[in-house]
């Protein structure tokens, strides 16, 4: 498949993208915060609230562990406890159905690119997660377990 108009600029841009050592400081960076955010739920529903989301702390903290979670709570056997939780890698089914989305969605532009990717191939097409990953390897490795396997919803 040629790439679409869209991804082949993408390659133009490369040419004034970050050095790699930036992206690696960079994706180190999003490691870190995301396992300081899994050691301290409670105090990133604090920061979130009232700066990031309108929901009090308790309301976050409550969505932030299966306790409190109360009637909206979703269970699942192979959870451990949170219901929301932070990987720095996007999963491929995410950004597949973020693709089906946007194309349910009003735009103030056309749909370009969007409307010729088919979701399935859209994450290998758009998404360099390399830096992530190796940073994942490096400081979080547990997290990377089970990130490649299918995405189920099945509550």
């Amino acid at each position: 498949m040629a790439l679409p108009p869209v991804l082949r600029h993408r390659r133009l841009r490369r040419a004034h993208a970050a050095t790699p050592e930036q992206i690696q400081a960079v994706a180190a960076a999003l490691v870190r915060a995301q396992i300081d955010c899994r050691e301290d739920r409670e105090g990133v529903a604090a920061e979130l609230a009232g700066t990031y989301l309108p929901q009090p702390p308790p309301a976050i903290a409550a969505a932030m562990h299966r306790p409190d979670a109360g009637h909206a709570h979703v269970e699942h056997p192979d959870w451990h406890g949170e219901t929301i939780d932070f990987t720095p890698v996007l999963r491929p089914g995410f950004t597949a159905q973020l693709v089906r989305e946007m194309r349910t969605t009003l735009l103030d532009a056309p749909l370009g690119a969007l409307a010729e990717i088919d979701p399935a191939d859209a994450h290998g097409l758009v998404v360099d997660d390399s830096a992530l990953r190796d940073a994942t390897r490096r400081l979080d490795p547990t997290s990377l377990s089970g990130l490649d396997d299918p995405e189920v919803i099945d509550p």
